[in-house]
């Protein structure tokens, strides 16, 4: 049987959109179908393209992960690939996707990477609510999407809606000494560059690192 779609309508409030019992009729549906599924067969398969993607092995619940190269299995690589596929999972929804430190065990290139990918994704969303919300650490994934958003313009044929200055929004929570924390929103200029000065404790480790004595 095929996939049963929701249909979030076109705008708030949609009455032609699925009504709440609807809507979860249709989960319910469609678990009951991939589990009915994964009785039948060893393997389910979620490959996007021939010879990459993600693959399960029903019986001994081993995920192995595909490139047009390689098979491995996710035990035997390191844990910031386990950790990065709900991330990518989150965001190829059309929606809304909340993400915790998606940079846990990742190798600072791949860091970078990621934040390539979250990018491409949040630029190809369609639905009239989608929202990302991301929590991060990481200067590697920060300085990634700064540099995109300096190079949105050339993206204009290749992604739905190239982002902008206005389309981000980078806050930062500082605690306090008296258990409190302020947060402030760090402005971006048009050309990808902080307005404010960088918060403290991004580079400036670094700098302490290679410069102090």
């Amino acid at each position: 049987m095929a996939q049963r779609n929701i249909d979030f309508g076109s705008f708030p409030d949609d009455p032609n959109a699925d009504a709440i019992r609807t809507a979860f009729d249709k989960v319910q549906q469609n678990f009951t179908e991939l589990f009915s599924g994964l009785q039948e067969q060893a393997v389910l398969s979620v490959n996007r393209t021939a010879g990459s993607g993600v693959t399960v092995n029903s019986p001994t619940g081993n995920v192995i992960v595909s490139a047009n190269i390689a098979h491995v299995n996710i035990d035997d690589v390191g844990s910031g690939v386990g950790y990065v596929l709900p991330v990518l999972s989150s965001l190829s929804g059309g929606g809304v996707s909340l993400i915790q430190q998606p940079e846990l065990h990742l190798h600072p290139a791949l860091q970078s990477a990621l934040g390539t990918a979250i990018i491409k994704c949040v630029e190809n969303k369609t639905h009239y609510n989608a929202f990302t919300l991301l929590e991060t650490h990481s200067e590697h994934i920060l300085l990634r999407i700064m540099r995109l958003l300096r190079s949105s313009a050339n993206r204009i044929d290749d992604v739905i809606k190239p982002i902008d200055f206005e389309s981000i929004a980078i806050l930062y929570f500082q605690p306090q000494g008296n258990g409190t924390t302020i947060i402030k929103r760090l402005r971006l200029s048009p050309d990808g560059q902080f307005v404010d000065r960088w918060p403290g404790g991004f580079f400036e480790e670094r700098y302490k690192d290679i410069f102090d004595a």
